[in-house]
């Protein structure tokens, strides 16, 4: 009986969660993981789970990247498939900023975002 009680409620969950969108990330919005170090270098740093300030996400035409801290300085570069740099911005941000960044009319394909402040660098991959 009991397992009968658990497994519809797993299945209500499932249908309401399916249904209405709660707790979900909408599939036209993905997280952009990014990485602490250089995108090329060969050896990793360090290792362990690093706090990071700034955190991306990518819909179909819009890169949102939003900042949990003031930082000053800041510079942003989107690199395409052959290595050329398609957006390249430098800025000071506040906390609680969301920077938009249009990626409408970018060629299918795999892109790096590098932001670069300080000594620290932070990279990820998206593809569009």
């Amino acid at each position: 009986m009991k397992k009968g009680i658990l497994l519809t409620l797993f299945l209500l969950s499932f249908i309401v969660e399916y249904n209405y969108g709660i707790n979900t990330i909408s599939e036209a919005e993905k997280t952009i993981t990014l990485k602490r170090g250089e995108l090329h270098q060969v050896e990793p740093k360090s290792v362990g789970v690093v706090y990071l300030p700034i955190h991306a996400t990518i819909d179909e035409t819009i890169i949102e990247i939003s900042f949990d801290s003031n930082i000053q300085d800041l510079t942003i570069y989107i690199e395409n498939e052959q290595g050329e740099i398609v957006y390249d911005n430098t800025l000071s941000v506040s906390a609680s900023t969301i920077l938009p960044i249009s990626i409408e009319g970018y060629e299918t394909g795999d892109y790096v975002i590098e932001i670069k402040y300080g000594n620290t660098i932070l990279y990820g991959g998206f593809s569009i």
